[in-house]
């Protein structure tokens, strides 16, 4: 039984549909709002089908991606990356090597292209938040409604 990633929203409800009967159900799950990790739980449909699904909380939805780009820091230096995940405020990438120009604190550029029908290229200044072994976390440096790649990453995450 494969497992289903579900955000909780802030009234502690999600909404499931059946993979089975395609049946939508409004679902509570008040008695996990105090759970700081995620929580798996098994939810049984109308219909009978039990599914195992992963609760999360966050406060963006995030993205599994495979997208490779580059990022860019200073005097121009380029390592080349693969971007794992992404959301509205931020993104996770892996690199191959090591750059000095890549620690907690930095601003650098990343670019990439989205796997949309577009293709559309994306480049944001970034700000390093975490840094582990080869992988990346890192904040966007503001979001501009009216940017059109921040408009393209909200309409790419819709899931």
């Amino acid at each position: 039984m494969k497992e289903r990633k579900i955000f909780v929203t802030d009234d502690n409800k999600f909404i499931i549909v059946c993979p089975i009967c395609q049946k939508e159900e409004n679902v509570s799950v008040s008695e996990y709002k105090d759970a700081n990790q995620p929580s798996r739980i098994r939810h049984k449909c109308k219909c009978g089908h039990t599914h195992q699904l992963l609760l999360e909380r966050r406060k963006f939805y995030r993205r599994e991606t495979c997208l490779h780009g580059v990022c860019i820091g200073e005097k121009n230096s380029t390592e080349g990356m693969l971007v794992k995940d992404l959301s509205l405020i931020g993104m996770k990438f892996e690199i191959e090597n090591k750059q000095d120009f890549i620690s907690v604190g930095k601003k650098l550029f990343v670019e990439f292209f989205l796997d949309d029908e577009q293709k559309t290229l994306v480049r944001k200044e970034v700000v390093i938040k975490i840094v582990s072994g080869s992988l990346i976390g890192a904040e966007f440096c503001g979001a501009e409604p009216d940017d059109p790649m921040d408009t393209a990453i909200e309409s790419y995450l819709i899931p």
